[in-house]
């Protein structure tokens, strides 16, 4: 969705930084791409950029919680199950709260209670426009169209 956001915003004459996750697909042509893998990383690339920015759109859902220490390699089958210890990630968006002078958007990837859940994340995150996707229902979500 942030790559397709990116490419209409410079079918019409905007100027584009990407900061984007890993993926399989090409950033569109133009945009100034900044590639990361962690959310700490995302958030400091957010902050360092927003300062220049007329409009922060929060596009990419990143998970709420992250390994504290994640493996280098892969892990062999062992027993019948594993603890892995996590921590929370930082949120970005929250973050950004009065920081530059940004016109602000955000995403609500909701399974259940739409309209709720996306008003009290516009009111929780002083956005100026939220987004709300219906992720539990038929064709919606991640990797559709």
């Amino acid at each position: 969705m942030g790559f397709a956001l990116a490419e209409a915003a410079l079918q019409r004459g905007a100027s584009v930084t990407l900061i984007h996750g890993p993926v399989s697909i090409h950033p569109p042509k133009g945009a100034t791409c900044i590639p990361v893998e962690r959310a700490v990383e995302k958030k400091d690339a957010v902050l360092q950029q927003l300062n220049r920015a007329s409009v922060l759109i929060m596009a990419a859902a990143v998970a709420d919680w992250a390994p504290v220490s994640p493996s280098p390699t892969k892990g062999e089958k062992q027993g019948t199950s594993k603890h892995i210890e996590c921590e929370r990630t930082p949120d970005i968006l929250r973050e950004t709260i009065g920081v530059g002078g940004a016109l602000r958007v955000g995403f609500a990837a909701q399974t259940h209670d739409l309209e709720a859940q996306a008003k009290k994340k516009l009111k929780s995150k002083e956005l100026d426009f939220i987004v709300a996707n219906p992720i539990g229902s038929p064709g919606a979500g991640f990797g559709a169209e």
